[in-house]
């Protein structure tokens, strides 16, 4: 046993005996019922890297110290006083020696809620036993009788449930603390892989334009063969093709890594629409605090789904959502959101999106879905931003879910997008 733990099980220990000051006599003097053994017993449950006899034979050593103490500062010092709390260390010994033998010899498994009951109960009911014994021989009499035997049998039983009670309480909180934990960091990693399926899509996009390149370029090399241009200019060409070739390479070799390490971990998992508009409400809020710009964003969900594939849709949504904030940078940004079944067909789910963005202009909207088309251009910077919002959007929409996307929008009052997508391929209706 290292140091380290040697200190916890002497700290716990401390605590038991302090406990052991609630308490009331029965039976016989000397002899009670404290509140350290119901203490113990939770304390053995919830330490699972502690042994329960070590923390219950620690316990024998500090509690009668500590009621000797106790004795000693009331009444004075006598030796009657530890022929008195003496008995109080046999029963934890006594609690030590059955828990061990119970759970290496005959239950040789780990203990859970079931087990821990019988072993406590035999446990408590032994080292009551134990402790009458030891005081009819210090006292030349016989204190124990049938009547003793149910009585013991009896605070064992209510004692013992105490312990089942609080530690089943303990267990069931921790429980629900760790699947909170747990949920808001699955919440947390499935926004990452939105945004890793938002950048793979325009990396995959990329995989083909460079493709274009390299076959342009090595068919003007092709091309020039008989055409008298010079050795030194034709080799370039042939580089040029070469270079592309490797850039595609790397390319492809990123995106399968994130899509086979990362994403596919994804593909299971499911997720409420509702989950999802909530989700990337709290993460577009949160950037637009960290941008000056106060962003609010009310939705009503009246048809819900569980999502085959929710991170996909949480890219749609967080590049909505940015969008809009984008458009109003440095206004008070709303944005109301309306999930329903379509009126005119209920096989069709409609997510309605409108903002009180600055709009775009009618020139624009034919150009909105083409990438890299922005209207988000800072004349004072020269910065453009590149314009992957949009379609990407659409390209999900279309592709992914077979639906269709409509912009709406006015100069000076904002952009409504409305998305239809087929409910078979969202997933599962929920009332």
């Amino acid at each position: 046993m290292n140091v380290k733990k040697l200190k916890r099980i002497l700290l716990v220990a401390i605590t038991v005996s302090a406990s052991s000051m609630i308490s009331f006599n029965i039976l016989t003097t000397g002899f009670i019922v404290a509140m350290s053994v119901l203490i113990m017993g939770i304390f053995i449950y919830c330490y699972r890297d502690m042994k329960g006899h070590h923390i219950a034979w620690m316990v024998a050593v500090c509690s009668p110290v500590f009621r000797w103490a106790i004795m000693t500062v009331q009444n004075g010092f006598s030796w009657n006083g530890i022929l008195e709390v003496l008995p109080d260390s046999v029963f934890f010994l006594a609690y030590g020696v059955v828990y061990a033998i119970a759970y290496k010899y005959i239950i040789r498994e780990e203990r859970n809620l079931s087990n821990f009951f019988f072993v406590v109960l035999l446990c408590d009911w032994t080292g009551n036993c134990c402790e009458v014994l030891t005081r009819s021989l210090l006292s030349s009499s016989m204190l124990m009788s049938s009547e003793y035997f149910l009585l013991f049998g009896l605070i064992a039983v209510l004692r013992t449930g105490l312990v089942q009670l609080i530690g089943s309480s303990i267990e069931y909180y921790t429980g629900f603390l760790l699947h909170q934990e747990r949920d808001e960091m699955f919440k947390k990693l499935l926004n990452q892989a939105s945004v890793f399926e938002s950048e793979v899509r325009v990396m995959e996009k990329n995989v083909g334009e460079i493709e274009v390149v390299m076959r342009k370029a090595y068919a003007l090399h092709k091309d020039t063969e008989d055409s008298g241009l010079d050795r030194e200019t034709r080799t370039k060409l042939l580089d040029i093709a070469k270079s592309a070739h490797e850039i595609k390479g790397d390319y492809m070799a990123v995106i399968n890594t994130l899509k086979d390490v990362y994403l596919n971990e994804f593909k299971r998992e499911k997720m409420l629409l509702s989950e999802v508009i909530s989700l990337e409400k709290q993460n577009v809020m949160s950037l637009g605090r960290s941008r000056g710009c106060t962003v609010s964003v009310d939705f009503r969900v009246k048809t819900d789904f569980d999502l085959e594939s929710p991170f996909k849709l949480m890219s749609v949504v967080r590049n909505i959502f940015t969008n809009s904030m984008e458009a109003a940078d440095g206004y008070k940004v709303y944005i109301n959101v309306l999930v329903e079944s379509d009126r005119n067909n209920p096989e069709i789910c409609k997510l309605s999106f409108a903002d009180n963005g600055c709009g775009i202009e009618e020139d624009n909207l034919e150009f909105i879905r083409t990438e890299g088309f922005s209207t988000k251009f800072n004349e004072e910077t020269g910065n453009i931003q590149r314009g992957l919002g949009l379609p990407v959007v659409c390209d999900i929409i279309e592709k992914e879910y077979s639906g269709t996307i409509d912009i709406e929008s006015t100069v000076g009052k904002g952009t409504t997008i409305t998305i239809r997508i087929p409910v078979e391929k969202l997933g599962e209706k929920v009332a």
